[in-house]
């Protein structure tokens, strides 16, 4: 089954009229929900091309979550073909721009070597600027990081001190964590259990189904 997570889904009795008029006159926010409508067939008829091109209107406008959103489609292949390096540039953008999720995104995929060369350093940068802003998993690879020398040099007391931020704020070892990113919606990531390896994904949206 396929999924899509876009940031800032409208509820239900959204006046669809209102956001297009909001839409027209240059509201970035009223485009990246509209997108987000269009995407998960909330109040439309579900269609990826009309939700790519809200969402570029908002990211145009310098909306970060919508950078985000469109990175998320790239990597999910809605809308195109799955493309992680296309979704890499989105999230830099969004990165760039101070946006949490985007920023841990783009810190999972210089560790991973995904969409863009793998750069244990330069992952750390941007767990760190996440880590700051609240992402827990991200304050969790920095712990990693520090412990095992990964990007940078051994320091277990810096490894405690992200790994306590992030058992402050409820993660779990060896457990699927649905918490809080720094935006204030909800995310998941998986704890390792044990090796060593960095949680993965940070999606801090409602992941919705797509109809079929």
């Amino acid at each position: 089954m396929s999924v899509v997570l876009g940031l800032g889904t409208a509820p239900a009795q959204t006046d669809i009229a209102a956001l297009q008029t909001q839409a027209e006159v240059g509201d970035a926010a009223a485009d990246n929900t509209l997108g987000n409508m269009y995407a998960n067939g909330q109040g439309v008829p579900q269609n990826d091309a009309e939700a790519l091109r809200h969402y570029s209107l908002a990211a145009g406008r310098g909306y970060a979550p919508a950078n985000f959103n469109l990175g998320m489609m790239s990597e999910l292949g809605r809308g195109g073909p799955v493309s992680l390096p296309k979704a890499f540039a989105y999230y830099q953008k969004a990165a760039q721009q101070g946006f949490a999720p985007a920023q841990f995104n783009v810190g999972n995929m210089y560790a991973s070597g995904l969409g863009v060369a793998q750069d244990p350093f330069e992952a750390l940068l941007w767990f760190r600027q996440a880590g700051e802003q609240g992402v827990v998993e991200a304050q969790y690879n920095l712990g990693l990081g520090y412990e095992m020398g990964r990007g940078i040099s051994k320091n277990d007391e810096l490894a405690q001190t992200w790994y306590r931020r992030a058992a402050g704020a409820g993660l779990q070892p060896g457990k699927l964590q649905f918490g809080v990113d720094a935006r204030g919606g909800p995310g998941f990531g998986r704890q390792p259990s044990g090796g060593g390896e960095i949680i993965s994904r940070v999606r801090p949206a409602r992941l919705r189904p797509r109809p079929e």
